[in-house]
């Protein structure tokens, strides 16, 4: 059953739905699996009254934590192959129907005429096949080409038909979606694929594929555990320069930009793995120092939280008689470091000791090595890091060989990160469009070719989201910011223009949001949202009529815009000047208002100003209490508040004068 809200502004909303997924995407980060490593599996329909569990058998039972699966005659032999896509390696799996059988096959590939009301790829056509045995007995089978036909996954539109041997076949007809009619075919070979067009009788046999089926026999094995990892980052972020203390004098010291790689090595005097760590990286110093590499190992000894103190990490690291430079990291430099390990893996845990960072000489950070690197592993990546540049980075990032989809298509920045705030995961979702915004080309201002306003335009659309996800954390100078941004980018860029104009006005900025809307006004004249901000601007600067002209027009442009709608209702009722006040007009649009999207607290209470100001006080108070009846569902602690403020005037027989900051 749906958990989504039957009323759009019900109490509640869809929070319990978004909390699910939270869950969901605790388990992750914490290691967990969605499906708690069972088996997939696959049952078997013997057209009797139970079906029957072949998973085992035919080699499905795999314990991947498997979400969808699309159905092809890959190899084109005739039988069905299945791709599988996984929450855990490998993302997507191939799965080669090799039983043996002597069954015989029909494929078809459809194809509509548009001129006929039809779809060019012809889907919802219905298709009939009559086939007939040596006995003479007729069998019809019947399938329609579908899209979208599983969970997350779209199978082949080629319809298959599997035939027994026994069987030939008499006839085939089509359906086509936009009419009634059926087309038939006759002569139609088993074990054949054909292209069948609407409108045209005879069928044309397609050549089976040859060659290569761009899939591996590979059967991937994941690397076993061990007690050391090793992160390569497939796109390297950069690691701002930071500060140090020296371990012997105490200084501070900077650690900026170096010409060589370097690696920053996080230890503890107490950590018997860190030691180890330790005299292997001085035993072959020289060695490393050959390959370009610097060491800098710091202690962690100083922070808070941590045993041990600086003294003690200097007599360590004095009995080592270490030959690299040794210090002491700071808070920063740690959260630093580990915020962006966490950035690059989806699960997260704490940073272990020892951990040691490879940056390269640009200052990417390239790999994270937990627990004690080995001098073997170093030299190898010293190796990679002079062999390939960021571009050519992506195969050591993953432990199987294959092939990476990024150059196939382009993910859509704006969708990622609405995921990431669907699950209130802010802070990942701002992350992850500022490194999306560090990879794009800004066009040059005179630009005006079609690719650079598409640029424009999306650069624009990342901004805005940042805006909301500013407003979601309540940064509200962050959002203005963005909302800058999106509209420096694209000048009639509306939900930035509505969004900074909003927060202007709830930060009492009149003029400024005055300006704003005046520009959006120039791209969007005609908007109920761009009319409506405006009044509630003028109606925040104690000016009435502009206002009641404001809202008036915002609902001329759209009769039922509940926000205008409510504004206007508002003014009529509660105006501290008479002449713009009108309690009957102001009961009319509140009733409008709430027969179109029901009883909404805020409704509500503008109905009940309304009422009073019509002069029925026994009506304004049932209804707003009926309004704070409908808040303690909810967390609108404020506008309880004033509503029950407002009740007692009306139990006094007097209405409420809105007092315009």
């Amino acid at each position: 059953m749906s958990q989504s809200p039957a009323d759009a502004q019900a109490a509640g909303g869809n929070s319990s739905y978004l909390d699910a997924w939270q869950q969901l995407a605790l388990r992750i980060q914490n290691g967990q699996s969605f499906s708690g490593r069972e088996r997939n599996c696959c049952f078997l329909n013997t057209r009797s009254a139970r079906f029957a569990d072949v998973s085992s058998v035919i080699g499905l039972d795999l314990i991947d934590d498997a979400r969808a699966v699309a159905v092809a005659d890959w190899d084109h032999d005739g039988d069905l192959d299945l791709w599988l896509t996984n929450r855990t390696a490998p993302r997507v799996r191939f799965l080669r129907n090799d039983l043996p059988t002597d069954h015989h096959f029909l494929a078809l590939r459809l194809t509509g005429d548009p001129g006929r009301n039809c779809p060019r790829d012809a889907v919802g056509a219905r298709i009939e096949l009559r086939l007939r045995d040596a006995d003479g007995n007729r069998q019809r089978r019947l399938k329609t080409l579908t899209a979208g036909d599983a969970f997350l996954s779209q199978s082949t539109k080629w319809v298959h038909f599997g035939i027994d041997a026994s069987q030939s076949i008499e006839s085939l007809a089509v359906r086509w979606p936009g009419s009634a009619e059926m087309e038939t075919w006759s002569n139609l070979r088993p074990n054949t694929r054909y292209h069948i067009q609407q409108g045209q009788l005879l069928a044309v046999p397609q050549a089976r594929r040859d060659g290569p089926l761009g899939v591996s026999d590979e059967h991937p094995i994941p690397p076993a555990e061990k007690e050391t990892a090793r992160l390569w980052f497939a796109s390297p972020p950069t690691v701002e320069p930071f500060a140090y203390r020296d371990l012997s004098s105490g200084d501070s010291s900077s650690a900026v930009a170096s010409s060589r790689p370097r690696l920053i090595c996080l230890w503890a005097s107490w950590c018997a793995p860190c030691g180890v760590e330790m005299r292997q990286l001085n035993e072959h110093y020289e060695q490393l120092r050959e390959s370009g590499l610097e060491i800098l190992a710091l202690s962690v000894e100083a922070l808070a939280g941590v045993d041990g103190d600086a003294a003690q990490a200097s007599r360590f690291a004095q009995r080592m008689e270490l030959k690299y430079p040794t210090g002491l990291a700071t808070e920063e430099l740690v959260e630093h470091l580990d915020e962006l390990r966490r950035a690059a893996v989806y699960r997260q845990d704490q940073l272990p000791l020892p951990s040691s960072f490879l940056i390269d000489e640009r200052g990417h950070l390239r790999a994270v090595y937990a627990g004690p690197v080995s001098i073997q592993q170093l030299s190898q990546d010293m190796e990679r890091l002079k062999a390939v540049g960021l571009d050519g980075n992506l195969q050591h990032a993953v432990p199987f060989v294959g092939r990476w989809s990024q150059e196939l298509y382009t993910t859509h920045p704006i969708a990622i990160a609405s995921i990431f705030r669907e699950e209130k995961q802010f802070d990942d979702a701002v992350d992850y469009l500022q490194r999306f915004l560090a990879q794009e080309t800004v066009p040059a201002a005179g630009d005006q070719t079609t690719a650079a306003v598409a640029a424009r335009r999306r650069l624009a659309d990342v901004h805005y989201m940042l805006g909301r996800l500013g407003l979601d954390q309540s940064r509200a100078d962050d959002a203005a910011d963005a909302f800058s941004k999106s509209i420096g980018y694209a000048a009639g860029h509306l939900p930035a223009l509505l969004g900074l104009a909003d927060l202007y006005v709830n930060s009492q900025r009149y003029e400024q949001a005055i300006d704003v809307l005046e520009q959006a006004g120039e791209h969007h004249a005609a908007d109920p949202r761009v009319l409506n901000l405006m009044g509630l601007a003028r109606l925040r600067q104690a000016r009435p009529a502009e206002a009641v002209e404001h809202f008036q027009a915002a609902l001329r442009a759209k009769a039922d815009y509940i926000p205008a709608a409510n504004n206007l209702a508002w003014l009529r009722a509660t105006c501290p000047e008479a002449r713009y006040r009108d309690g009957r007009q102001a009961v009319e649009l509140a009733k409008a208002s709430i027969e179109q999207i029901g009883k909404r607290p805020d409704i509500l209470d503008t109905l009940a100003a309304a009422y009073a100001e019509a002069g029925d006080y026994q009506l304004a108070v049932r209804t707003a209490e009926e309004a704070l009846a409908r808040i303690a569902m909810s967390d609108h602690e404020e506008l309880a508040r004033q509503i029950r403020s407002r009740v007692e005037l009306y139990r006094k027989e007097k209405p409420f004068r809105d007092r315009i900051p």
